[in-house]
């Protein structure tokens, strides 16, 4: 199941969007293939306001330059993230298929879109430089959904995490570390889901009794 960010905010078929909002939709998504296509250095205004059916001129009324679509391309893809994990994990069933699942629809799906193109990982590194505060609000806005997916499942299960000596939160920030660390490690994505999976292991059973 990959991310689609174009489904979430205003979507391309939503009638309640303005025409603007509707252009800087169709722009974001044709200029993700481009850059995937191309590679963000090589891919210019010219390139995208082709990809997007207009004029270079009408391009630069919605966007000051390519970096500025990189940014809203990033916070589509995160926002969409988001959204992926909010639902995976406000669900019932086990908390560590629920994180799993999580790590799935909401990390692993996006990676693997990328690289499926010999300038995903170029596109995935820019993130660090063009798109840092997005990239935070991303990480913060994860770490409180898992946090609260650890504190509901420590609660049903009667654990004081407290007596143990950490919180949820600081439980879901030292995951969300792990799982970076080993994106930074692992290059193959089947190596880095059973990595994941075992650190699923560990954290789920950090909030278990017994």
């Amino acid at each position: 199941m990959s991310i689609d960010p174009w489904r979430v905010g205003n979507e391309l078929n939503d009638i309640s969007a303005s025409p603007d909002d509707l252009k800087r939709q169709r722009i974001l998504e044709r200029a993700a293939k481009v850059f995937l296509a191309y590679g963000i250095q090589r891919t210019t205004m010219d390139d995208i306001a082709k990809a997007a059916e207009m004029s270079r001129p009408a391009l630069y009324l919605l966007f000051r330059n390519k970096i500025d679509i990189y940014q809203a391309i990033a916070l589509g893809y995160f926002d969409a993230s988001v959204a992926a994990a909010r639902e995976v994990l406000a669900g019932d069933g086990p908390l560590d298929t629920r994180l799993n699942l999580m790590l799935e629809r909401s990390i692993f799906a996006m990676m693997e879109e990328f690289m499926r193109s010999p300038h995903g990982p170029e596109i995935i590194d820019m993130k660090n430089q063009l798109a840092a505060d997005t990239l935070a609000g991303w990480k913060g806005a994860m770490v409180r959904l898992v946090a609260e997916a650890l504190d509901r499942a420590a609660r049903d299960s009667g654990v004081d995490l407290a007596a143990r000596g950490f919180s949820a939160g600081t439980l879901a920030s030292l995951f969300f570390d792990a799982v970076e660390g080993m994106k930074a490690r692992l290059q193959n994505l089947d190596e880095l889901r059973e990595a994941a999976r075992s650190l699923v292991c560990v954290v789920t059973r950090a909030v278990s009794p017994g």
